[in-house]
């Protein structure tokens, strides 16, 4: 979590809408910062009451309880980008179940947006590499994190007008430690910014994020090869505990 952003500059006459969901994660944050540099016109989604107290500095805020006005009002008439940085479990070593039922409401809200927006909507899911082949020890957050994205891949299909683009990051740091060079494989957040906002505005393209989830990946994909030519289980806890999104 991170502090309140900024409130940014008025934004630019025909700029997109981009819309953020999980606003006050620091990836969220990096967000809002950067479309208001822009001069952007940025939208934040409110998971409850509490989230758009805190994000009242802002220009605008949604949530599921807002009608369709006020979504029509904040979206302007302009094609939509919607930044999903939060949806489901946060944090792949989470212990609490994750409460469906919240993540359907904020699915459910998303869906509004494909309804009322009158331009395009292209939707980033900002997901992790976990997903792609979570080990013993992360099926649970793997899982979730799957499940979010075929949801978000339901939701688009019934929506001429949307589409999907899904990045898979490993490891997230503000900077690399110079002290600790193998960190110069992670992505930082402002990189992953950059690379949201840019797959926005492009055509859907699921891309890995950062040469740490590459290597991760390989690994992986090895040692399932392995296990299944052998007839072994694998390693119960694998390269995944050195990876956390």
């Amino acid at each position: 979590m991170t502090d309140e952003p900024a409130a940014g500059a008025a934004a630019r006459p025909g700029a997109p809408v981009d819309v953020i969901v999980g606003p006050k994660t620091r990836l969220g944050a990096e967000l809002l910062r950067r479309v208001a540099g822009d001069g952007g016109h940025a939208v934040a989604l409110a998971r409850h009451e509490r989230d758009a107290q805190d994000l009242v500095a802002l220009d605008h805020v949604l949530d599921g309880q807002d009608g369709d006005a006020a979504f029509r009002e904040a979206l302007a008439g302009r094609p939509v980008h919607v930044h999903v940085c939060a949806l489901g479990p946060i944090h792949p070593e989470q212990t609490s179940p994750t409460d469906s039922a919240a993540v359907e409401r904020e699915l459910a809200t998303l869906e509004r947006i494909m309804q009322v927006a009158d331009g395009g909507v292209h939707v980033v899911l900002v997901s992790t590499v976990i997903a792609l082949a979570p080990g013993a020890d992360r099926r649970y957050y793997g899982g979730w994190k799957a499940v979010v994205e075929q949801r978000l891949a339901e939701l688009v299909d019934r929506h001429a007008n949307a589409t999907l683009t899904v990045l898979y990051p490993g490891r997230l740091v503000a900077e690399p430690d110079a002290r600790r060079p193998w960190q110069l494989a992670y992505t930082t957040y402002g990189r992953l910014a950059a690379l949201s906002l840019a797959a926005a505005t492009r055509p859907g393209r699921n891309r890995l994020v950062g040469a740490d989830a590459r290597a991760w990946l390989l690994l992986r994909s090895v040692a399932l090869a392995l296990s299944t030519i052998t007839g072994r289980p694998g390693d119960r806890h694998g390269s995944a505990r050195r990876i956390s999104s």
